[in-house]
């Protein structure tokens, strides 16, 4: 037991950026195809604190059961290639970035609701778009742990009820770990950044996407859609290319915006096309592509007693609440 808990402790105490996995990576026979690289934002960081980066809290079996209604594929015909940004162009807010506090499940709801919001209004210019503000969930969301995590699939409990107010009226403050107070009163009160009144845009109920037909079939007819996944160590080090575990233990589990899929035309290998919330500094300016169809790191169905683990996503409300 001694021996079991000395190799735990050493392990979490390993660095994010080790530059021998690096290496290992882009070696001409470790089969990735990926680079791997040194984001600046990880320097220093230890394995153990590589939570506050990532933020989906993994549940036992006995708490995951989530009433949610899934999303069944229908067998419709789709292109192998399709993005967003080119059949939406200008809905997509931009990458953003959580920084150091455990909000990923945050990032990854409002981002989606914020583009289906853009969809379906056509703000879809710099001075229209809307741009909901994960720190009302963070603060807000008593269902929720703020910083220190929380579950994608329960915050559009939140969103339908509540509603989200916009990022300029309630900007993100909670970089530095902390959950902060909740400053969001009642429609038509002042802003808590001063600006402007609060208004809330809703979402209907939430339900849960399975399978890589039904993500496609969803992303394709309402847009982008929240993944949770398996992080493990060599994700961290990511620079560009389709992503698959090769090396490195497993961190914890991340929500990320899903916004469409493509082909790698050199060897037809499928992926799925991704915004992270680890700002533009990291991957390809915020991007990143993951193997597709395979399900890698269980980001297309989750692993069995794994239920709060799903895909999943909201529509706008058809009834405007503000």
């Amino acid at each position: 037991m001694k021996l079991l808990l000395v190799l735990v402790a050493v392990a979490l105490a390993e660095p994010i950026v080790d530059f021998e996995l690096i290496h290992k990576i882009n070696s001409p026979n470790s089969g990735a195809k990926w680079t791997a690289g040194v984001n600046q934002k990880f320097l220093g960081v230890s394995m153990k604190d590589a939570h506050q980066f990532l933020g989906v809290i993994d549940a036992p079996e006995t708490e995951s059961k989530m009433p949610l209604p899934v999303r069944k594929a229908t067998g419709r015909n789709l292109p192998a290639e399709y993005d967003v940004r080119e059949a939406h162009p200008g809905c997509v807010i931009a990458v953003r970035d959580q920084a150091r506090c455990g909000s990923c499940w945050a990032f990854g709801g409002s981002e989606c609701l914020s583009d289906r919001w853009n969809i379906k209004e056509g703000t879809c210019t710099p001075l229209s778009q809307i741009i909901l503000s994960p720190q009302d969930l963070v603060s807000c969301d008593k269902q929720q742990q703020g910083c220190n995590g929380g579950w994608p699939i329960k915050l559009w409990a939140y969103t339908n009820k509540t509603g989200l107010t916009l990022d300029a009226c309630d900007p993100y403050t909670s970089g530095g770990g902390q959950t902060g107070q909740c400053k969001i009163t009642n429609p038509g009160d002042r802003c808590p950044s001063g600006s402007g009144v609060q208004k809330f845009y809703h979402s209907e109920s939430g339900y849960k996407v399975l399978g890589e037909e039904a993500m496609m079939e969803d992303i394709y007819e309402k847009g982008p859609i929240e993944v949770v996944f398996e992080v493990y160590q060599d994700f961290f080090n990511y620079k560009s290319g389709v992503y698959h575990h090769v090396s490195g233990g497993l961190a914890g589990y991340h929500a990320v915006k899903m916004i469409g899929w493509g082909v790698d035309k050199s060897d037809d290998t499928k992926y799925w096309i991704l915004y992270n919330s680890w700002g533009v500094g990291w991957g390809m300016k915020g991007e990143f592509w993951v193997k597709k169809g395979v399900n890698e790191c269980h980001m297309e169905v989750p692993a069995p007693g794994r239920d709060t683990l799903c895909n999943s996503a909201a529509e706008p409300s058809v009834i405007e609440l503000f």
